[in-house]
């Protein structure tokens, strides 16, 4: 158990200790931030180490406009560090405002977090004169006794008043007075003895239905939205700038995963605001832009129309509404012949606003213009050799944002228990050697990037062992069995995990395949334990959002 001393707010309309004691918690403010409920809960299970948390607290700030929200980058970590991952049930937390202590409480047996921003633990705003309460961010519930009645206790039992000794060190910190540490501890015991409370009994209730809450939560897209952070702020930047823009990088990265969890997470956009379709060889300029339509009338007679297809319809509907912003999503959009497809539209991306003339004449006639208001995000998979290049005039048109594999991202979504994320990396390293190893393990042709064709991550997000073998069996070695086919990778490739070497270059045997790999994966051990463990009473791991047993991209 540990002592902890807190800076409290004394300034108006900011938090004071009559607020925090009556609230019952240990609070923080930034409530820019939101609600970080899922990210407390992937703290305390071990889903996240503070580095990955600390990045995620520090994209949400950016993301909310709220750069400014601390000049003291060092103050704002350490006060989340300890709500997130240190502060433990039973521990003593004393309250300063400047240099005096005010308050001394213990945290009860059960403790969660909550966003108290509007009064959810029963003390509203409003009794203190506030619309919303700034501090919070709230780890509930806590017993808190003033400082003043804890002394006077102590003097009436014959001994010295506990020294103030010099505020708090930042919002929250460990008291290292190690000459008081075990005085207060003595004295708050005796005092615990001789007052009991029924505090913590009578919230206890109300705490266990908070974390019954927290535990039935969808925290599968909160997390996956945050460790995207950082790329839907580039995707943002460059979307402001360019107005379309196209997420690039080899298969199995969670390119197209990524566009839509862009426009319905970040830019919140509804169903009618946004579009999505896939690119293929046969898709042509007819099919996208304008084309005739072909029908029968009443009298059987075939009849000839002249229609708008998905880009002009989207078109139409984001000019009548300039104070909205409308996107489409192009999957796949190198696999049609681009500058065919775009046509006069080459132009009309350029010159935003600005009419052009079309083959095609439908109600509105032969003009159109692509409005300010419609972006345009397109998935491009940087492995397929099959098809051509964007030519540089339609590349022009478009910023390019990679999007690579990334290790770190199984590391944070994967569950730990049985070894699940532990053989997920192991092959996933397994495979990655071949493409980023060093002379005697890279097998990357010389012709090839390796940001350009490594197999992503997504193909190692998985539910279960049985789907992650899956998946690696049927897609990923035939891929690379492919990579080999197509000079991608040395004609010699081998694959090498636990001491079993899997020629690439050869024909597969997948059942053999999988007999002895699940004999080399860590998950499939029989006294497969949790690595690293799992707070009690966390749910299990989530289903990262967006994967199911394939990956996003489709098995790109």
């Amino acid at each position: 158990m540990t002592i902890w001393r807190m800076a409290i707010a004394a300034a108006q309309g900011h938090a004071n200790y009559a607020e925090i004691s009556e609230r019952h918690v240990i609070a923080q403010g930034w409530p820019e931030l939101g609600d970080l409920s899922c990210l407390y809960r992937a703290c305390r299970a071990g889903w996240l180490t503070w580095d990955q948390a600390e990045k995620i607290l520090t994209d949400i700030a950016l993301l909310a406009d709220h750069a400014g929200y601390d000049p003291n980058v060092q103050r704002f970590n350490n006060a989340f560090q300890q709500i997130l991952f240190k502060i433990q049930p039973n521990d003593i937390v004393i309250a300063y405002e400047g240099i005096t202590p005010v308050g001394i409480g213990q945290v009860c047996a059960c403790m969660v977090y909550a966003f108290d921003r509007y009064g959810v633990l029963g003390v509203l705003p409003a009794q203190f004169g506030k619309s919303t309460f700034e501090y919070a961010h709230c780890l509930y519930p806590v017993n808190w006794v003033g400082w003043n009645d804890l002394n006077g206790f102590v003097v009436a039992h014959g001994e010295q008043a506990i020294p103030p000794a010099g505020g708090a060190y930042g919002p929250i910190g460990i008291d290292e007075r190690h000459d008081s540490v075990n005085r207060i501890w003595h004295h708050w015991n005796n005092y615990s003895e001789e007052h009991p409370d029924d505090f913590c009994q009578e919230m206890l209730v109300l705490c266990e239905e908070r974390q019954a809450a927290l535990a039935k939560r969808d925290c599968v897209t909160e997390l996956s939205y945050w460790r995207s952070l950082s790329m839907l702020a580039a995707l943002n930047k460059a979307l402001k700038l360019k107005m379309q823009v196209i997420l690039h990088g080899p298969p199995g990265t969670g390119k197209t995963f990524l566009a839509k969890q862009f426009v319905t997470e970040h830019w919140k956009l509804p169903a009618d605001r946004w579009e999505i379709v896939q690119f293929h060889p046969a898709y042509n300029y007819e099919d996208f832009v304008r084309g005739v339509q072909v029908s029968t009338n009443r009298q059987g007679q075939v009849e000839y129309h002249t229609v708008n297809r998905v880009f002009a319809e989207l078109c139409s509907r984001a000019a009548n509404d300039p104070g909205n912003d409308y996107v489409l999503i192009i999957d796949e959009i190198n696999r049609a012949n681009l500058a065919a497809v775009l046509g006069e539209l080459i132009y009309a991306l350029e010159y935003r606003g600005e009419p052009v003339r079309t083959p095609y004449k439908v109600i509105d006639g032969f003009y159109l213009q692509v409005p300010k208001n419609l972006y345009i995000i397109g998935t491009m998979n940087t492995a397929d050799r099959s098809v051509g290049h964007i030519d540089y005039a339609v590349r022009r048109r478009f910023a390019f944002l990679p999007v690579l594999p990334n290790r770190e991202v199984i590391q944070q979504v994967v569950a730990k228990d049985n070894g699940l994320r532990a053989s997920a990396e192991q092959l996933y390293h397994a495979v990655a050697v071949l493409f980023t190893g060093d002379d005697n393990q890279r097998k990357l042709t010389g012709d090839f990037f390796a940001d350009d064709v490594q197999p992503g991550h997504t193909y190692f997000l998985a539910q279960s062992c049985d789907a992650l073998l899956t998946t690696f069996v049927y897609q990923v070695l035939p891929l690379l069995h492919e990579y080999v086919k197509d000079g991608v990778l040395q004609s010699g490739a081998t694959l090498t995990l636990g001491g079993l070497g899997i020629p690439l270059g050869q024909p597969m045997q997948p059942l053999a395949l999988e007999n002895q790999l699940r004999a080399r994966l860590l998950c499939f051990a029989p006294n497969a334990q949790q690595a690293g463990g799992q707070a009690d009473g966390a749910a299990p791991a989530p289903n990262p959002a967006g994967v199911d047993d394939e990956p996003e991209d489709g098995g790109e």
